[in-house]
């Protein structure tokens, strides 16, 4: 009877010892959470900063056709050949980064955007009296981001 009772013994050592879970493996940390307990207090929601905004195309006003668009992008860059009628006309950017971006529309008009966070929007309105075939071309800063519509 003795000898049942030490094999039981060590089948029940032995069952329990894996249903227990040792492993020679250290114990991982728990995930963060989203709180955060200072000591002696209690739990509070962690602050997490907004995510940021994207830099978009600025959108074509009602009754406007976009006739050039370019970006996002960075850095300085030549954005293209269109022309414009003698009516109303506009260029609008949206930039962000620091900085400023000078916009040329050869051979009739230049302009500046300082370029600050958050996003600098920037809507130009021009109406020369006469068409005009113009080529446009951005230079800015390498960290300055930025997008462009020209609409007529």
């Amino acid at each position: 009877m003795t000898c049942r009772l030490s094999v039981a013994a060590a089948i029940l050592a032995v069952a329990l010892s894996i249903l227990s879970g040792c492993s020679d493996d250290p114990p991982t940390a728990p995930a963060p959470t989203g709180t955060t307990t200072p000591p002696g207090g209690t739990s509070r929601p962690v602050d997490t900063p907004p995510s940021p905004v994207d830099i978009e195309v600025p959108a074509t006003s009602e009754g406007m056709a976009a006739l050039l668009q370019a970006g996002p992008t960075t850095g300085s860059a030549r954005v293209g050949r269109t022309s414009v009628t003698g009516d109303v006309w506009w260029i609008n950017v949206n930039c962000r980064g620091g900085g400023v971006l000078t916009v040329e529309a050869a051979p009739v008009v230049s302009f500046e955007v300082p370029c600050n966070d958050p996003i600098e929007q920037a809507r130009n309105q021009f109406d020369l009296g006469e068409p005009y075939d113009i080529e446009v071309s951005v230079e800015a800063p390498d960290g300055t981001e930025w997008a462009l519509l020209v609409q007529q």
